[in-house]
């Protein structure tokens, strides 16, 4: 089934070919942890000095409900959730 598409309220052609749409979702959904918005850092500094940060805002619940699986499979905790805003 393909992912539904969000209206798309603003759109800007960039001269180098590069397209650029503003969508309103009629949902997101946010990563929590024992309830409390929250994000996940990856410490890269062994390999390039940088931390990354890991997504934690989606417009399609089935993304969120695998991801806070995952996340709690990786961390074996029960504690990730997610709310919707």
């Amino acid at each position: 089934m393909p992912k539904p598409t969000n209206k798309i309220v603003l759109e800007k052609k960039m001269p180098s070919g590069i397209d650029y749409e503003v969508q309103t979702p009629k949902a997101m959904y946010v990563l929590t942890f024992n309830g409390e918005v929250s994000y996940v850092r990856q410490d890269n500094r062994i390999l390039n000095q940088n931390f990354k940060y890991l997504r934690n805002i989606w417009s399609d619940e089935g993304t969120a409900i695998n991801k806070v699986k995952r996340l709690n499979a990786g961390f074996n905790t029960s504690s990730f959730g997610y709310k919707k805003v």
